[in-house]
């Protein structure tokens, strides 16, 4: 599984340029309030493709003052392990995915640093169990309040999702919704078998359908030429996206040759700057300075070359699909047919009416002037579709047994890995001074089946969570019991709370903390990022200690050694 190695935030919010170290294990995000530390868990979600934005009403709101554009960035780890890579399609040992936000509100995402769509980005961090709109994965600022607040039905669909149980849930609904079309179908099969049967005692009308057979060859006729258009055109608009692409990668190169030019006439200038500091026998400090400065363009030169490689790698590759498109789109001229049909519609459109009217010209084969075949044809197609009612009644009762087991299966895994769960959340609340429980209420309906959670601390007696029942930081402590008590349970392996601490007395505090620094200890595989303004260090001491402070409003970062 991957974890977070790095946070790059440019131009967004308080951040101008920033880079975060991340590693496996606890990763300690702390400062003052308002230096930029709830920003780079936000960068993180924004970059995953998160769909609400807590901080503002919209992306742009995100830019920094006086900036366009903005961009956040996380470098994923991607080496094998025993032989196999979390994104397995992906070479290198780790992989970058960008999100640029324009001040005009466009935005898009990069995966290393190519344009890709947000679904693409969505599926491959879902199949490592990441959803960053998860609240168990990761909680804003407020979102420990939020979710034990939360209504106990959502609550136990967030549950489901961030234990790997959704799929279970998700077979049952899809289950429940082919039993709703079987029954659809079992009506409409049933109509289709009186009106066969309404048919057969009017084989009069015989000639009505050879009539609607010749039309269906007709518009079958007329749907190839339209099939071909939509062919043609859709080539013909592939080819100008290419070509477009191509391009912008001339342009790019350009641009990038004259980056290099540049940048070579400054490496000799620096150069020739050393020199002369040495012949002049300056300070240690100015020379070491300017070969510092040579040696950052020569990094630059290095890297726009490989920038160079690439782009030239990649126009060859679309200028090879052109001349493939071309070809195609040469050959299809050949084929042109004399009538032309604008606006044609999708392909696979097409082709399923084609199929359509295939079928149905399949089924009106036999028919003929002749009444007495016409009537033979009509018995035969009544007792199909008698046969094909009866095969409908079958799969009703199959889908039946079937959502029984699969009902039967979710509640089996659901209180199973609640009972797990509930033992642990117990004995965790026990270290603070807490009693409580976790349910599941209405499991015998999955549709209002909910997630309660119980606390009491001291002499009071355990309670359904609520906002009028309980402080806030007994809420905090029930929701973090709660949370560490799903740890070895979770699919993801990166999970990030903001401010944990921030409704804490002091002993709750200290217990919470001590609780949290333990994680690792049962989860070594596992990145935890933990957001909170106080230090707390005595607490995480082996932990990747990260210090956000803001100097004439730009946030810096600072690794704790």
């Amino acid at each position: 599984m991957t974890y977070i190695k790095e946070v790059i935030l440019e131009n967004f919010l308080s951040h101008e340029y920033s880079r975060v170290p991340l590693e496996k294990g606890i990763n300690l995000i702390t400062g003052p309030n308002g230096c930029g530390k709830s920003s780079i868990l936000l960068a993180i979600s924004i970059a995953m493709g998160q769909i609400n934005v807590e901080r503002g009403k919209k992306l742009s709101d995100l830019i920094s003052y006086g900036k366009d554009v903005a961009r956040v960035s996380i470098i994923l780890d991607n080496s094998s392990e025993e032989g196999r890579k979390p994104f397995p399609n992906i070479r290198s040992d780790q992989v970058m995915i960008s999100r640029i936000i324009r001040r005009d509100g466009i935005y898009w995402f990069e995966l290393n640093q190519e344009i890709i769509e947000k679904s693409y980005i969505q599926k491959m961090l879902k199949k490592q169990g990441i959803n960053p709109d998860n609240s168990l994965i990761i909680m804003h600022q407020n979102m420990i309040e939020e979710f034990i607040l939360k209504n106990p039905i959502e609550r136990l669909r967030i549950f489901e999702e961030a234990l790997g149980l959704h799929d279970y849930r998700k077979h049952l609904e899809n289950t429940v919704l082919k039993l709703q079309d079987v029954e659809k179908s079992k009506q409409s099969v049933f109509e289709s078998l009186k009106q066969a049967e309404a048919n057969l005692n009017h084989w009069k009308k015989v000639y009505e359908r050879y009539l609607h057979k010749k039309k269906l060859i007709e518009e079958l006729s007329k749907l190839k030429v339209e099939l071909f258009w939509s062919k043609y055109e859709k080539i013909r608009n592939e080819l100008y996206i290419l070509k477009d692409k191509i391009y912008k990668k001339q342009i790019e190169k350009q641009s990038l040759l004259s980056e290099i030019e540049k940048l070579n006439y400054e490496e000799k200038v620096s150069k020739e700057q050393i020199i002369k500091l040495i012949q002049g026998k300056s300070s240690l400090e100015d020379l070491l300075n300017k070969i510092e400065e040579y040696s950052e363009i020569k990094v630059r030169i290095a890297i726009d070359k490989l920038k160079l490689e690439d782009a030239l790698n990649l126009e060859e590759q679309l200028k090879s699909q052109s001349e493939e498109l071309s070809k195609q789109l040469m050959d299809l001229e050949l084929k042109r047919p004399n009538e032309k049909i604008e606006n044609a519609r999708e392909i696979s459109e097409i082709e399923d009416e084609i199929k359509d009217k295939q079928i149905e010209l399949k089924m009106l084969a036999d028919v003929t002037e002749s009444a007495a075949e016409s009537y033979k044809d009509y018995l035969v197609q009544y007792e199909d579709i008698k046969k094909k009612y009866q095969e409908v009644l079958d799969n009703k009762e199959k889908l039946k047994n079937e959502l029984k087991d699969r009902i039967d299966n979710w509640k089996k895994a659901l209180t199973e890995t609640v009972q797990k769960i509930n033992e642990i959340f117990q004995n965790i609340l026990t270290s603070v001074e807490g009693f409580g429980s976790i349910e599941i209420r209405n499991v015998e309906d999955f549709n209002i089946a909910s997630l309660e959670i119980k606390i009491g601390f001291r002499n009071t007696s355990p309670v359904y969570v609520d906002s009028l029942l309980q402080s806030g930081g007994e809420r905090t402590v029930a929701t973090l019991a709660f949370l560490i008590s799903m740890q070895q349970f979770m699919r993801s392996k990166i999970r990030a709370i903001d401010e944990f601490d921030v409704h804490l007395d002091p002993l709750s505090k200290e217990r919470t903390s001590m609780l949290l620094s333990s994680l690792p200890k049962t989860n070594p595989d596992v990145q935890y990022i933990f957001i909170t303004p106080d230090p707390l260090l005595k607490y995480f001491e082996n932990s990747n200690v990260i210090i956000v402070t803001k100097q004439n409003g730009i946030s810096n970062i600072n690794k704790f050694v």
